[in-house]
């Protein structure tokens, strides 16, 4: 029966009284540990052998505890910043896809763009936020249309959202680095520049 380990620095070994193994890693650690383990049978024959130990990293899917509702005017854009809501505990933000299940809401980064038609009343919106090994998240938001007030002007900042009004040709600066979009709207094209 089994009765002595060694060389274990990460993992923590049981040996149980029946012969089997428990092998625990701790939650934060990945990698290899080389262990001994030395049994002796019913006639005291010793025998022992070095066993390798893999612990793969273990991939957490991303984490969308709360995504605040919104209110927007139809017809006028709005973005909304998801980082401040957004985290995984194993990727970068820049690594992670987000789609929406939306036509009226594009995504840049962890921006969302939203354009929701004169007369669209809104509604629940369903956002998956997946990472590079394939883990996802949904998490969801619920979305207020407006009647569009015509008013050709940025609106002002709320919740950390920034709307402007588009009437014809408008040219929107806002902080997403480094992205330059192209849009069609109402027969009027549109360049949105973003502040570097």
């Amino acid at each position: 029966s089994l009765y002595f380990v060694f060389g274990n620095l990460h993992v923590n070994i049981t040996i149980h009284p029946d012969g089997s193994v428990d092998i625990l890693a701790p939650d934060d650690w990945y990698g290899t540990e080389r262990v001994l383990f030395r049994a002796v049978d019913s006639s005291s024959a010793l025998a022992e052998d070095w066993i390798r130990i893999t612990v793969t990293r273990v991939n957490r899917p991303p984490q969308l505890p709360y995504i605040p509702d919104i209110t927007v005017t139809g017809g006028v854009l709005a973005f909304m910043d998801l980082s401040p809501y957004l985290s995984d505990p194993d990727d970068p933000l820049t690594s992670l896809i987000i789609r929406t299940d939306t036509p009226w809401i594009s995504v840049a980064g962890s921006h969302l763009i939203l354009l929701f038609p004169v007369g669209d009343r809104g509604g629940e919106v369903q956002v998956t936020v997946t990472d590079p090994q394939g883990a996802s998240v949904i998490g969801t938001f619920n979305v207020t249309v407006a009647a569009d007030q015509g008013s050709g002007r940025a609106d002002g900042v709320s919740s950390g959202c920034l709307t402007v009004g588009l009437a014809g040709m408008v040219i929107v600066l806002a902080a997403l680095a480094g992205v330059l979009m192209h849009i069609r709207y109402r027969g009027y094209e549109a360049v949105e520049a973003f502040l570097v």
